[in-house]
């Protein structure tokens, strides 16, 4: 009876330590796991950057709104970074014409200033 007792006691002990190694084993599982899933969404990012030329935050932020899917985050910022160019060629234009009008002034100015 003594000998049956210490083989369900060494049983449950062996039982105990599979189960705590299968523990272990699904921890690290798991932590490889979201490892793995953050290089995947780092990459997402880096390509997302390469190909828009669009900083990593923005794209960063452009692929969690999108589900970490690649296409229509590069669509988005392709389209967020063709209206910022507009902005600016319209700004540049702008100016130039600000300033062309002023150069315009300045000659009337100087020409009636000759005359008078």
């Amino acid at each position: 009876a003594e000998a049956e007792a210490e083989r369900q006691r060494a049983d449950a002990e062996e039982r105990r330590r599979a189960e705590a190694e299968a523990e272990r084993q699904r921890a690290e599982d798991l932590r490889r796991a979201e490892e793995a899933e953050r290089i995947r969404k780092e990459n997402l990012v880096v390509e997302a950057a390469l190909i828009t030329g669009a900083e990593q935050e923005r794209c960063k932020a452009c692929l969690e709104g999108t589900g970490w899917d690649l296409e229509p985050a590069v669509r988005m910022l392709a389209a967020e970074q063709d209206a910022e160019r507009r902005r600016q060629q319209q700004e540049q234009a702008a100016r130039q014409e600000a300033l062309a009008l002023a150069q315009a002034g300045a000659r009337r100015q100087q020409q009636a200033a000759q005359r008078g």
